[in-house]
C-alpha cells in the first residue's frame, strides 16, 4: 500500500502569524480608505465610498481581506519555490505502507526522521508511538544497492548523496538506559 505524504509543511515555513495578518490588514484598509478614496473624490466631487453607503465600506472590507490572503499566498510560494524537494519513499516495515515523501533537501537527516514520525503518528491516530521515541535512537536507512545503509543523522539529506528517488527505512535501537527496564505486567 503506497501512501503520498508531503512534507512541506515541516520545511520551516510556517504561515503567518495572526498579529501579521491583521497588521498587514490594518496597513492595506488604511491606504485604500486614507489615500485611494480622498484621490478619487477629486474626479468625483464626493468621496466614493460614502457615496456607496454601507456596501461601500463592507466591499472596502472584502478588497482588503482578498489582498492579505493573497499576499500571504504570494509570500509561502516563493519562499516554498526556493526550497530544493526531493522525493523519497520510506517504508514503515511495521504496518507494510510505503510513503513517497518530498521533503527538503537541505534538511538535516535527525531532524527529518522526527518529523516524519511524528507526521505518520499524529496521521494515523497512534499517539502512543509519539510518546515513546524519547527511548530510541532513531536512525535512517537508505537502499543502496541490495543492502540498506545506515546514514549518519547530523548530515542533510543532500550531503548523504541523496538525489530523489531514494528508497529508504527508519531504524529505532532501544538506548541502553531504557533497555534494562522491568518490563511492566
Amino acid at each position: 500500500m503506497i501512501k503520498e505524504s508531503l512534507i512541506e509543511t515541516i520545511s520551516q515555513v510556517k504561515p503567518w502569524s495572526w498579529k501579521v495578518r491583521i497588521s498587514l490588514f490594518v496597513s492595506v484598509l488604511g491606504v485604500l480608505w486614507l489615500f485611494a478614496d480622498p484621490l478619487l473624490s477629486f474626479v468625483n466631487i464626493t468621496p466614493l465610498l460614502l457615496s456607496m453607503g454601507i456596501g461601500g465600506y463592507i466591499g472596502l472590507i472584502a478588497v482588503t481581506a482578498a489582498i492579505v490572503i493573497l499576499s500571504e499566498a504570494i509570500n509561502r510560494s516563493q519562499t516554498l519555490g526556493k526550497i530544493n524537494f526531493i522525493k523519497i519513499t520510506v517504508i514503515v516495515t511495521q504496518s507494510g505502507t510505503r510513503h513517497l515523501v518530498r521533503v527538503p533537501v537541505d534538511m538535516q537527516i535527525d531532524i527529518f526522521v522526527r518529523l516524519f514520525l511524528e507526521k505518520i503518528a499524529t496521521h494515523t491516530d497512534q499517539k502512543s508511538v509519539l510518546s515513546a521515541l524519547h527511548m530510541y535512537e532513531l536512525s535512517l536507512l537508505v537502499q543502496r544497492g541490495e543492502n540498506y545503509e545506515q546514514l549518519a543523522g547530523d548530515k542533510t539529506l543532500g550531503e548523504a548523496g541523496f538525489k530523489g528517488g531514494e528508497i529508504c527505512k527508519i531504524q529505532g535501537k532501544i538506548l541502553n538506559k531504557y533497555a534494562a527496564l522491568p518490563l511492566a505486567a
